[in-house]
């Protein structure tokens, strides 16, 4: 072979040498990018979490709602501090439908409820169970009432309106009061004393 044979043959091999390996390096930066462009597309594991959060989430609110303790507001149509006990017990987690009644109608209904005259309210609220919540009772104690069904206790009652209870605020004035329990054939008995405007939630 001669030498320019020799020098034409090498000039070749040299060529594919540098092309296959052009290739070589072409093939790898291309599979890598899409290896990369696959993890980018991949939801990562903290996206997927907070997804599974959020469901949970959703499903806690649902279930919450569904079990929400409903009352039934009688109250005379031009009580103001009966309107301002409505939101506090909705605030809480309470339901309520509001039944606007007469005097004499609402009184004829707290006597077939069993409240005793001295220890009645403006409002009379009564839970689809037939628990009965009279006057501006702290949503916390109705349930607590609730949650515990006392033996022989059909409801709670805070007789008259003490200033500074939940819808008989007047600035920053308070009056300690007693929440009673009303029981079966019995006289009420106390089932909590409220000494500060905090210890009502």
């Amino acid at each position: 072979m001669t030498k320019n044979n020799l020098k034409s043959s090498s000039s070749t091999l040299l060529f594919i040498s540098l092309t296959t390996s052009a290739l070589l390096f072409t093939c790898t930066l291309f599979f890598a990018g899409c290896a990369e462009s696959k993890q980018d597309d991949a939801p990562t594991s903290s996206t997927t979490s907070s997804s599974a959060a959020a469901e949970i989430s959703a499903a806690s609110v649902q279930k919450d709602l569904s079990s929400k303790i409903m009352l039934d507001v009688d109250k005379e149509p031009d009580c103001g501090c009966c309107y301002k006990w409505i939101p506090h017990i909705e605030d809480h987690g309470f339901g309520s439908t509001t039944v606007d009644t007469a005097p004499d109608p609402l009184d004829q209904l707290k006597t077939e409820k069993g409240i005793p005259a001295n220890f009645r309210s403006c409002h009379t609220a009564i839970s689809k169970e037939g628990f009965v919540f009279e006057g501006h009772v702290p949503a916390k104690f109705i349930a607590k009432f609730i949650a515990e069904k006392p033996q022989g206790a059909f409801g709670l009652t805070v007789p008259a309106m003490p200033v500074g209870s939940p819808g008989m605020e007047v600035g920053d004035k308070f009056m300690s009061y007693k929440v009673f329990q009303l029981n079966t054939g019995g006289e009420p008995t106390v089932y909590a004393e409220v000494n500060s405007y905090n210890e009502q939630f």
